[in-house]
């Protein structure tokens, strides 16, 4: 007797008395005792008795076509409406202050929107969102200092040509 056959699922060689082929994991005999595997022990009278007092529970439906909501536990009420907020105030103090910063050279329009811009932009900060407040208060505090600069080099500029001309 042949101590190799052929699997009759995949066609492999495989020892004779091999219960199992070792290429497709097919089995070749009546798959290995189930006996040990499904027999129920046997219940003691006690058991028994637990058993049938336990109230008998209908099994729940299972619904698998329910859409469930989605909950997005990091976003709070407080964020949605913050995001929502503008602050009209602090954008317009922006703008006036980038004006001011862009039309510094211009003696008495500056002024004007420099005071606008940090005024608005100072009543910006006390409302939410502060981003754009907070901005028009540092170029505000940026073009006053260009402005000033201008005015110190205008008026020496001013001082060296009367003292030539001697007035």
């Amino acid at each position: 007797m042949s101590e190799y056959r052929k699997c009759p699922y995949c066609g492999e060689e495989i020892l004779a008395e091999a219960k199992k082929c070792k290429h497709c994991r097919e089995w070749l005999t009546d798959q290995p005792s189930a006996k040990s595997e499904n027999t129920k022990p046997e219940l003691t009278q006690n058991e028994k008795v637990r058993l049938a007092s336990l109230p008998v529970q209908d099994p729940k439906p299972v619904v698998t076509n329910q859409q469930q909501p989605i909950v997005n536990v990091y976003t709070t009420a407080a964020q949605v409406r913050e995001t929502k907020q503008k602050n009209g105030i602090g954008l317009t103090g922006f703008i006036l202050s980038l004006v001011c910063l862009f039309t510094s050279w211009a003696p008495g329009l500056n002024i004007v929107m420099w005071i606008l811009g940090l005024v608005f932009s100072a009543v910006g900060v006390f409302r939410k969102p502060k981003g754009f407040a907070i901005a028009g208060l540092v170029i505000s505090m940026i073009s006053i200092l260009i402005i000033i600069l201008l005015a110190a080099v205008i008026g020496e500029l001013a001082s060296e040509l009367f003292d030539e001309l001697g007035l």
